[in-house]
């Protein structure tokens, strides 16, 4: 199932939360991305993760790079997405965690899906 988190500010949509599991090298993952209501990503945040290495990856210096990105933003690891050394695994699941998010929003609450 997926589930979407929607924040409301009176009657007004303020943005959107998807929870995310992925698989770092060996261990589970897990993420929330925040999406706003025009479809670029507010943040994500890292809520567990179990590797032994690679845990940079929540650190704000690197999540910092998916802030405003939308699905048409290219979303490359060592191009667009700095990597880091020893978590390569970890910075690939982060970058689909983002991937996977903005498709899922586009598709339920983005422009293809009014009718």
């Amino acid at each position: 199932t997926i589930t979407f988190f929607v924040g409301y500010s009176g009657d007004r949509i303020d943005g959107y939360a998807l929870m995310d599991q992925q698989i770092g090298k060996t261990q589970p993952i897990t993420f929330m991305t925040l999406i706003g209501p025009d479809g670029t990503v507010r943040q994500i945040e890292v809520l567990a993760y179990q590797e032994s290495e690679g845990s940079q990856i929540r650190y704000p210096r690197f999540l910092e790079q998916f802030r405003g990105k939308n699905q048409t933003a290219p979303l490359e690891v060592g191009q667009d997405i700095q990597n880091i050394t020893g978590a390569t695994l970890s910075v690939r699941a982060t970058t689909e965690t983002v991937r996977r998010a903005l498709a899922l929003w586009n598709l339920f609450y983005g422009p293809s899906s009014k009718p």
